[in-house]
C-alpha cells in the first residue's frame, strides 16, 4: 500500500520527469560519454589490467597442499556429519527435525545478518568481545550443518594465501612477543576476525545473501545515527583531546553515538555506508530504494556530526571508487550537486573542512608526529618481530626503552600499517599489505565478472569501502577497537564473497 502510494505520487513523477529531461540533455550526454570513456579506458588499460591480474602465488593457493589440508581440518566436523548422513540417508531424509536442521544450515547468511544487527548496536559500556566469538561460532556451526547434507568444504581457497599468512603471523606474534602475557588476549580478537572472514566468505550462496548482510549493516547505521541525533540534541561535551579549540573555535562537541570515540564511529560509517549505497542501487522496489536512501542520508548526516576529517576524505574516496567501477557516467551530476551543496553546509562543518589545509597548526595532528617517530624508532630496534601483538605490548616496549618522551598517555600510533608492523612484525606487515592489494584487485575484477549485476555492484561497493577505510587508516588506527576491527574484516570478506559469486563456474557448487 505504501509502496503504491509512493509510486503514484506526484513528487515521484516530477522527479522522474526531471531525471528523464536531464538524461536526454546535451550537457549530460556529453559529460557522461567523457567520464564513461575515461572509466572504460582505465578499466581496459594495460596498466590497470596488469595491476588487477591475480598473481601466480594467489592463483596457485587454491590447489596447494597447504590449502587443501587446512580446508579439510576446518571442515572436518561437517565432513564427519556428512559421512553420518550418507550412512543413514533414508532415515535422515524422512526426519522432520533434520529437515529443519538442514534449512537452518542453508540460512547461515541470514543468521549472520541478525547476529551483526544484534552485536553492533550494543552500547560500548555493555559490549563484550566474547559476543563476537559466540556469534561467529554459531554461524560456523550452521555451515557445518549445511555440509552435513551437501558435503562441500569451507572456502579457504577464496580467503586467499595472504590472509592465511596474516593469520599465521598473528599467531606467531605471541611467542615472538617481547611481552607474551600482554599479547595473549589480543590473539583472541584476531581469532574472532579469522572466524568472521572464513564464515562471511563461505556463507553467501547468492546475491540475496549479500543483500541480507548489507541490510544488517544498514540497520546498524540507522540505529547509530538515531542515537547520534539524540546526542546532538542533548548536547555533546567538547573534549580537548578530540579537537583543537583554538583552530576550531565555535565547533560543537563531536558525536560518537555508542562507539565511545567520534573517530571510531566515523570509521564505522565509512565502512558500512558504501554497502547501503549498493543496497539502494540493487533494490528492485521503490520502497526499498527509498528506505536505503533514507538510511544513507542519515549515515552521511551522522558522519558530518563526528567532524572526523580523515573519515570525510575516506568516504569521498570510497564513493569515487564505487562510481568509477559501477557507473562513471554519474560522476558529472554528482560533482555538480556537490558543488551546489557546498554553500549549504553548516558553518562549523565548512570551518572544519578548511582546517585540513592548516593541519600543521592543529595540535590534534601535530601530536601524532612524535608517535610516528616512536613507531619508526621501535622498528629500528626490532624490525623483524616488532614489540608484540596488541597495543599493550607496544606501549610497554616504548616505555621500557624510553622511546616516547612526552609524558602523556596514547592509545596507538595513529596509522594502521605502522601499528600492524610494530605489533605483528615484518611478516604481519607484508602479508597485510599483500592481502589488502590482493583483495582490492579481486574486488575490481569482481565488479566486471559474471552476469549478475547485483554481485558486481556489491563487489564495487566493498572495494570502495575497503579502500576508503585504508586511506583513513593512513592517519588513524582503524582497529583501535576490536569490534571495529571485526567490522572492517566483515566488509573485506563480503567483498571476497562477491568475487566468489561473480567468478564461480557454472555447475560448480560450494558451501
Amino acid at each position: 500500500m505504501v509502496s503504491q502510494l509512493i509510486a503514484e505520487s506526484g513528487t515521484l513523477r516530477a522527479c522522474r520527469s526531471i531525471r528523464r529531461e536531464y538524461r536526454e540533455s546535451l550537457f549530460y550526454t556529453s559529460l557522461a560519454r567523457f567520464f564513461t570513456g575515461i572509466g572504460r579506458r582505465c578499466r581496459d588499460s594495460f596498466i590497470i589490467g596488469a595491476c588487477c591480474r591475480e598473481g601466480v602465488l594467489a592463483r596457485a593457493w587454491g590447489d596447494s597442499l597447504t590449502c587443501r589440508v587446512l580446508s579439510f581440518l576446518l571442515s572436518l566436523p561437517g565432513l564427519l556429519l556428512h559421512r553420518l548422513y550418507l550412512a543413514l540417508k533414508p532415515r535422515c531424509d524422512e526426519s522432520v527435525m533434520l529437515g529443519l536442521v538442514f534449512e537452518a544450515g542453508d540460512g547461515a547468511a541470514l543468521l549472520e545478518s541478525w547476529a551483526i544487527l544484534g552485536l553492533w548496536i550494543i552500547p560500548f559500556d555493555y559490549w563484550d568481545n566474547g559476543y563476537h566469538l559466540l556469534g561467529y561460532l554459531a554461524v560456523l556451526g550452521l555451515l557445518w550443518l549445511r555440509m552435513m547434507q551437501r558435503g562441500q568444504r569451507l572456502r579457504l581457497d577464496k580467503v586467499g594465501l595472504y590472509l592465511t599468512v596474516l593469520a599465521a603471523a598473528a599467531v606467531l606474534a605471541i611467542p615472538l612477543s617481547h611481552y607474551p602475557a600482554l599479547s595473549e588476549r589480543y590473539l583472541r580478537y584476531h581469532i574472532i576476525c579469522m572466524l568472521c572472514v572464513l564464515t562471511t566468505v563461505s556463507a553467501p550462496r547468492n546475491a540475496g545473501d549479500l543483500k541480507r548482510l548489507a541490510a544488517a549493516g544498514s540497520a546498524v547505521i540507522l540505529v547509530s545515527a538515531a542515537w547520534g541525533v539524540v546526542q546532538r540534541l542533548q548536547g555533546v561535551e567538547i573534549v580537548a583531546s578530540y579537537v583543537d579549540k583554538t583552530l576550531n573555535a565555535g565547533m560543537p562537541g563531536r558525536v560518537q553515538s555508542y562507539f565511545d570515540n567520534p573517530n571510531t564511529y566515523a570509521q564505522v560509517l565509512v565502512m558500512l555506508l558504501p554497502l547501503t549505497a549498493a543496497l539502494m542501487v540493487t533494490s528492485k522496489k521503490p520502497l526499498g530504494k527509498a528506505a536505503a536512501l533514507c538510511v544513507l542520508l542519515a549515515g552521511v548526516l551522522a558522519l558530518g556530526m563526528t567532524y572526523s576529517r580523515a573519515s570525510w576524505i575516506g568516504l569521498v574516496a570510497a564513493a569515487g571508487i564505487f562510481l568509477v567501477l559501477w557507473k562513471p557516467g554519474l560522476i558529472p551530476p554528482i560533482l555538480i550537486l556537490a558543488v551546489i551543496c557546498i554553500p549549504l553546509l553548516p558553518e562549523s562543518i565548512m570551518n572544519r573542512i578548511l582546517t585540513i589545509g592548516r593541519a600543521t597548526s592543529d595540535s590534534t595532528v601535530t601530536s601524532r608526529f612524535p608517535l610516528y617517530q616512536a613507531g619508526f624508532e621501535l622498528l629500528k630496534q626490532s624490525p623483524l618481530t616488532g614489540a608484540g601483538l596488541g597495543g599493550d605490548a607496544v606501549r610497554q616496549y616504548i616505555l621500557d626503552h624510553q622511546i616516547y618522551e612526552l609524558m602523556v598517555y596514547y592509545a596507538h600510533l595513529h596509522n594502521v600499517f605502522l601499528e600492524v608492523w610494530v605489533e605483528s612484525g615484518l611478516l604481519g606487515f607484508l602479508s597485510f599489505l599483500a592481502a589488502s592489494l590482493w583483495g582490492l584487485k579481486g574486488m575490481v575484477r569482481g565488479s566486471r565478472m559474471g552476469s549478475d549485476r547485483t554481485v558486481q555492484i556489491f563487489s564495487a561497493a566493498c572495494c570502495g569501502s575497503v579502500a576508503g577505510s585504508l586511506l583513513t587508516g593512513m592517519v588513524d588506527y582503524i582497529w583501535a577497537y576490536p569490534r571495529v576491527m571485526c567490522i572492517f574484516w566483515f566488509v573485506f570478506a563480503l567483498g571476497l564473497a562477491s568475487v566468489k559469486l561473480a567468478g564461480e563456474e557454472k555447475g560448480v557448487r560450494h558451501v
